[in-house]
């Protein structure tokens, strides 16, 4: 009974032990937590009949453990690589994950390993972060809303906000995934709920080391890629990319720069590893590119890409 638990009692629970408990119980998820906090620092008290004199607060992860799922190229050498779950109340990390074995040849060149956990928390803004065998962040990802840890290697990052999330009423057999096509994680677009296919690859992905294809067009004088009005895009070092410009042809030629606005702020069209046509501009972004920001640019009309540029990452 509730009513009858002691501090002492509650020291010896284990995470993974079934505890079977009656009495009143009131139930909420991180959010709750949060308001309950906001609520007694500001005075305004607790709602009626809330009264945690002589109560205990008991943090409980879903029945069943959770999954994420780490993908590489076959052969890649676990050992060393961990993931690190973080709170998005205090930014501090409240597990962690070892990760072990090689990956095996799921196709394509490319394997994964699911890394079960008991306790993945469902808060706004809670995060996950993978570090490699030399302490390296490799990514750091967030969902309701964005947070940065306040210790570790992730911690001079702030968080990629996956878009999707789950909630109590999510079926156990969907969970959120990535999808697309590609080589590297900013490839792919995360989607779900949708079924679950834990222990194989995800619906709607593939691992290719085909060209990625945007497709530009435009609106007066204004350029639109993936229906995007001056957007952003992000390329990966030593990948190629095409940039379908068959919409508009000559009429508004598309050039690459390191310069914002190209030759109409003094800058110069960038040519190395890049064919320029009137239909498509294809461009392999060098393994040891130096610059971090590109931009695009018309060569006839001014400002056509508004504040879009072009992100280089490795």
């Amino acid at each position: 009974n509730v009513d009858d638990v002691t501090p002492e009692a509650i020291q010896e629970w284990k995470m993974g032990e079934t505890v079977l408990l009656s009495g009143k119980i009131l139930t909420g998820r991180d959010a709750a937590h949060k308001r309950i906090q906001s609520m007694r620092e500001s005075g305004e008290g607790l709602p009626d009949g809330v009264d945690f004199n002589g109560k205990f607060i008991y943090y409980v992860g879903p029945v069943d453990a959770v999954g994420d799922e780490v993908v590489g190229p076959a052969g890649t050498d676990l050992s060393g690589w961990k993931l690190e779950f973080y709170n998005g109340n205090n930014d501090s990390i409240y597990d962690q994950i070892t990760l072990s074995g090689t990956l095996d040849d799921a196709g394509e060149g490319y394997g994964f390993t699911v890394a079960q956990s008991s306790q993945i928390q469902n808060g706004d803004a809670d995060g996950i972060g993978l570090i490699d065998a030399e302490n390296n962040c490799v990514e750091l990802i967030s969902y309701e809303g964005t947070m940065s840890p306040a210790a570790g290697p992730c911690s001079e990052f702030t968080a990629n906000d996956i878009g999707v999330s789950q909630s109590n009423s999510t079926s156990a057999d969907e969970s959120l995934q990535k999808t697309g096509t590609g080589t590297t994680s900013s490839d792919f677009t995360w989607v779900g709920p949708v079924a679950k296919t834990k222990g194989a690859v995800n619906d709607g992905q593939s691992f290719s080391n085909e060209p990625t294809t945007f497709t530009v067009t435009n609106q007066g004088n204004e350029y639109i890629i993936d229906g995007v009005m001056h957007a952003s895009v992000t390329l990966t070092r030593g990948k190629t990319y095409i940039f379908d410009v068959s919409f508009f042809g000559n009429a508004h030629p598309f050039r690459l720069s390191t310069t914002e606005d190209g030759t109409f702020n003094g800058g110069v069209t960038y040519s190395e590893g890049v064919e320029y046509t009137s239909t498509k501009v294809t461009w392999t972004v060098p393994d040891d590119f130096s610059f971090d920001t590109m931009y695009y640019y018309c060569t006839l009309h001014r400002a056509m890409a508004g504040d879009g540029v072009i992100n280089i990452v490795d």
